[in-house]
């Protein structure tokens, strides 16, 4: 039941970056807030290289995949450049979720079209289409760990594949704080060994022990959920579905970056007290 609103009612929003200075909420530290366009329903998003952010963007009609340059002397981050555009290309038959950059290839999933996509680094290319095994319900989240893509579909599994969808292994996730919520598993970031997991409809990042499936670690990010529903002065913002989705590992800054569906903000943000190996 993973309901997708496809009405973009957003108003452009006049906001500035904020610089926190460090300011500490819960277990983690909030160094900066970057301003953009709240126009895109966030998917994936992974920093591609040290200058730039892959970004998927979702929903029938205006899926798309792009970049966003991501300048630290400036203290900026650009609007989408190098669009690929679903519709244009498959008849907006098309609705993009996770995405990883593996053996200089873009895998990007679909969400029930029972298929992922296999780019060439850039994005101007589709190389292949690989079907899902047919226990996968749906396209989620989607990273690589070593050699193995890892892929998750709602349900409360994550799966290891090759680079054709051989499976190769599976886990379970367990030990979250809500047991009767232990699923919805969505945009994936690989982070100090562990997996990091946005969950849909929920403001929580999940610390995932990659080797049993254990939820080592709980980061609330209701803070910066509630900061965006008092820029939008919408209070049912996150109801429509534009939550929290999006996690971007720096491994420059050892910092990492989050955002949202619809977000007119991109955060930069240190995890405190994380699990040591």
């Amino acid at each position: 039941m993973k309901k997708k609103n496809q009405q973009n009612i957003i108003q452009e929003q006049k906001v500035v970056n904020v610089k926190y200075g460090e300011k500490i909420v819960n277990n983690y530290k909030i160094l900066e807030r970057y301003n953009r366009q709240p126009n895109q329903y966030t998917q994936c998003f992974m920093f591609y290289n040290s200058t730039h952010i892959l970004e998927t963007s979702g929903l029938y009609q205006i899926s798309s995949a792009h970049f966003l340059k991501y300048d630290r002397d400036q203290n900026s981050i650009s609007e989408p450049v190098g669009v690929f555009n679903f519709s244009q290309q498959f008849n907006s038959k098309i609705f993009a979720e996770g995405c990883t950059l593996y053996n200089n290839q873009i895998y990007i999933l679909t969400y029930q079209e029972n298929h992922m996509l296999v780019f060439d680094n850039e994005l101007k290319i589709v190389n292949k289409k690989v079907n899902y095994p047919s226990f996968i319900r749906e396209g989620w989240g989607l990273t690589h760990y070593n050699d193995s893509l890892v892929v998750t579909d709602g349900s409360n599994m994550i799966y290891f594949f090759d680079e054709n969808l051989n499976l190769k292994n599976r886990l379970q996730v367990k030990g979250c704080s809500n047991s009767n919520f232990c699923t919805y598993f969505n945009e994936l970031e690989i982070y100090k060994g562990y997996l990091l997991a946005n969950q849909y409809y929920s403001n929580i990042i999940f610390v995932i022990n990659l080797s049993t499936g254990q939820v080592e670690k709980e980061y609330n990010m209701q803070f910066l959920a509630q900061e965006v529903i008092q820029a939008t002065q919408d209070s049912q913002y996150f109801n429509k579905g534009f939550v929290f989705n999006g996690i971007a590992y720096d491994e420059l800054t050892d910092t990492l970056l989050v955002t949202g569906k619809f977000w007119p903000f991109i955060y930069q943000i240190q995890l405190l007290d994380f699990p040591s190996q």
